[in-house]
């Protein structure tokens, strides 16, 4: 519960505990068909046909629809996403408290879902722009904030009674390392600073002289600079954990990163840069959202394949194989579970898990659909496009319910990046964002048009 929010654990693990595949794929089917009606209602204040449009497009945004039906926090954030957008589309124009109240619960329950939703709350900076008296807008914010401020206070408290961690979720410093270890190239070097000397001095020390290690032979040079390197770095984070200890929460982690930005600024800016615009602007295919979850980590009888070492072969490119314990960390008392244990879980997942996996759908179906979504689907660009015009051709509260859109869409998707993989699935449950302030957009660019050809 440390480093996995519980929104999504719960709410899967009840439906498979309770009803199997089948209730879970019931539930999942309400959620998206929820979704569909959020996003007409949202947009039927540009007009039926900006509604109806948006609403086709959305229906036809496959990956989008695949991980929305998937048993991952990816498809439940996107959902509270919908429904935030929905709420305040609502909240700006009616001034309603319960909406805000309503706000911030989806907002604290988007945020223990993914932390990215932490970024929703910003919201309560429209309330100022809304006109109002400052005895409305005082009792706004205040709702909102205690909305959200219950549901994370009692979760933060619970955390902090039973594990010493008093945050949202932990790990955040080991997410940092991510980006820095794992896509600047050659950016952690012994010249950075003293912490980075620190750490690779462990790295020397308590890793590469592992069993493991020195039977593949890595050297400190493949281990700091080869690609692909997940073991690298998740045994990164296990060995800080281990070494430096449960309350430090991997600072050493986020100090090495910061000296390798330091050492290297304009390399790092030029990285994240060419992240942030191609993954934004990348059209998904239904291929990159996997029709599948993936089963590695559950233990099977399959032979394991071996080198000419006779040992585990690498996979996915790297120099040592990946682990089935690379994401452990410990608890406070610095212990960390048994194979037994581990072996134990995974089992009871793997039960769970299987019994949902094998509902595929029909083959003939997804052909169609498939056709139809690399026939018809519209280039994001396009809505990035409307989504600013939008904002500059409306008025009063539209504008403003649609730079809100813009920007919490800017600040989640860009500080989700700073800790994320560079795939394009974590950008998939912000779209409704800009599918929703694109359309409003087009449909505000197409009446100007037509007012001036009147004219």
């Amino acid at each position: 519960m440390c480093f996995r929010l519980p929104v999504a654990p719960f709410f899967f693990g009840a439906l498979l505990s309770w009803g199997g595949a089948i209730l879970t794929s019931f539930l999942l089917e309400i959620l998206a068909l929820s979704s569909i009606l959020m996003i007409y209602l949202t947009l039927r204040k540009w007009g039926k046909w900006a509604a109806i449009l948006a609403t086709i497009v959305f229906i036809l945004m496959i990956p989008y629809q695949i991980q929305l039906h998937q048993v991952t926090s990816d498809g439940i954030f996107g959902w509270f996403v919908i429904l935030f957008c929905f709420l305040l589309r609502y909240a700006i124009y009616n001034n309603s408290l319960k909406l805000w109240l309503l706000l911030g619960i989806t907002t604290a329950l988007a945020t223990l879902t993914r932390p990215n939703g932490l970024a929703l709350i910003l919201v309560i900076l429209a309330i100022f722009f809304l006109k109002l008296g400052w005895k409305k807008v005082l009792s706004f914010i205040l709702v909102v904030f205690l909305s959200f401020g219950i549901i994370i206070g009692a979760y933060i408290s619970y955390k902090g009674i039973r594990y010493q961690d008093y945050s949202i979720t932990r790990g955040f410093n080991s997410i940092i390392f991510n980006r820095i270890f794992k896509y600047q190239d050659s950016a952690v070097k012994a010249s950075n600073g003293p912490n980075t000397e620190k750490f690779i001095d462990l790295v020397e020390k308590y890793v590469l002289t592992s069993e493991l290690y020195m039977d593949y032979e890595i050297s400190i040079d493949e281990f700091l600079t080869y690609r692909p390197n997940s073991r690298f770095w998740a045994d990164s984070v296990v060995m800080v954990d281990l070494i430096e200890g449960w309350d430090t929460d991997y600072r050493l982690l986020a100090q090495v990163s910061l000296e390798a930005i330091r050492a290297n600024p304009s390399d790092f800016l030029k990285t994240f840069a060419k992240d942030i615009i191609i993954i934004s602007t990348a059209n998904p295919h239904i291929s990159d959202i996997p029709l599948k979850i993936d089963e590695s980590w559950i233990e099977t009888d399959e032979e394991v394949k071996l080198n000419e070492k006779g040992l585990p072969a690498p996979t996915e490119g790297q120099l040592i194989p990946e682990s089935n314990y690379d994401w452990l960390t410990s608890n406070p008392g610095g212990i960390f579970p048994t194979e037994e244990r581990i072996d134990e879980f995974n089992a009871k997942a793997g039960d769970l898990i299987k019994e949902y996996q094998r509902y595929t759908g029909n083959e003939k179906i997804r052909r169609i659909i498939v056709f139809l979504w690399d026939s018809l689907r519209i280039p994001i660009v396009f809505l990035w496009i409307f989504s600013i015009l939008g904002i500059i051709f409306s008025r009063s509260r539209d504008r403003l319910y649609l730079l809100t859109l813009l920007l919490l869409y800017i600040i989640i998707f860009v500080g989700t990046k700073f800790g994320t993989d560079p795939h394009i699935r974590y950008r998939l449950p912000l779209d409704p964002m800009i599918l929703i302030s694109g359309f409003a957009g087009l449909t505000l660019f197409i009446k100007k048009i037509a007012n001036k050809i009147k004219d």
